[in-house]
């Protein structure tokens, strides 16, 4: 491969992938076909099973006898499945992969060149498209507002210029990522709290924190059936649902990692800003959800501090470095 060293001879780390699964039986044979033909060999699959009422787990055995099968026995979640796999991974790296997406042949050694060759980078992001529609962005990195907004970068436009150009950004989606082990290593796994919703712009902002960078991969296809894992993960019965996990999670992630100076100094916005999209929701007749979810929030109150002390006790960038991550146009990344 280009990637290799060969001067040293120094092998390529060895990334383990982590595939969650929840009766996605009609997404595995397009899922694990597309690694099976992966370029980057220096791996383990693990598909980490949430207690599926399909056949999930007869076909993948009889069909690719090489993925590591651990069976959960219930409906632990996005967070909670993944941190059962993220226990049991072995490798130098780790994806995160959904499994309503088939990735192209080069899609793991093109995120893993970054990271061999720029040490600052703590995972890297795919071009993650619409299945039927290749040319259709679904998401290529995540940024995050000043007034406490996550925004899917390149959401729902043609695959063009500027999408077309690998750069750094805030983040990655968790449905096609990978990362540097030592991010969990440091920061701990993922925080099951956020359950479904926004978990990684949490995973995101612990990146930024630790003084990595997040770098897009164009190079990187992962074609994916938008929405469509969610739909079948068990935590999603009904949009106020949905509606009550966005308001609570939005609120974590905020309170959870901005560094005091930036919290102090972005708290009156984003308390304006929460309000509007409250009143947003009573409009689309979600209020009750939107107010549970505040209050949600408020109840954790005590986790979220014990987290924003795990967190912000081992981060390494400043304040000023943070800030200058941030994106300061709404609904723009770009």
């Amino acid at each position: 491969m280009e990637i290799a060293n060969k001067s040293t001879f120094k092998p390529l780390p060895k990334v383990s992938i982590i595939v969650l699964n929840w009766n996605g039986l009609r997404f595995l044979d397009d899922c694990f076909g597309a690694l099976a033909r992966q370029t980057y060999t220096n791996t383990e699959v693990i598909f980490v099973d949430n207690g599926s009422t399909d056949d999930s787990v007869k076909f993948v055995t009889g069909k690719f006898p090489w993925v590591k099968i651990i069976l959960v026995g219930e409906n632990l979640g996005f967070c909670g499945g993944n941190n059962v796999g993220l226990k049991q991974a072995t490798g130098d790296l780790i994806a995160l992969l959904n499994t309503d997406t088939s990735v192209a042949p080069n899609w793991l050694a093109d995120l893993v060149e970054p990271m061999l060759l720029r040490p600052e980078v703590g995972m890297t992001a795919s071009r993650m498209v619409y299945f039927e529609q290749p040319d259709l962005i679904d998401v290529v990195g995540e940024a995050y507002h000043v007034l406490g907004q996550s925004v899917k970068i390149g959401h729902k436009k043609r695959y063009a210029p500027p999408y077309d150009q690998a750069r750094d950004v805030f983040g990655s989606c968790a449905g096609a990522a990978l990362y540097r082990r030592e991010l969990f290593d440091t920061f701990g796994l993922l925080d099951e709290t956020f359950q479904s919703n926004k978990e990684d712009t949490d995973l995101n902002f612990r990146c930024q924190l630790g003084g990595w960078k997040c770098h897009y991969v164009p190079s990187a296809v992962c074609l994916h059936h938008v929405s469509a894992t969610y739909k079948s993960t068990g935590w999603s019965e009904s949009g106020s649902r949905r509606s009550r996990e966005l308001s609570r999670n939005s609120e974590l992630v905020f309170f959870k990692n901005l560094p005091w100076p930036l919290l102090l100094l972005l708290l009156l916005p984003h308390l304006g800003y929460s309000l509007v999209n409250v009143l947003n929701m009573c409009r689309q007749g979600n209020g009750k959800a939107a107010f549970e979810g505040k209050l949600s929030f408020l109840r954790l109150l005590p986790h979220v501090w014990r987290e924003r002390k795990l967190v912000q006790g081992k981060r390494k960038a400043t304040s000023w470095e943070i800030l200058k991550t941030l994106n300061w146009i709404p609904r723009r990344a770009y």
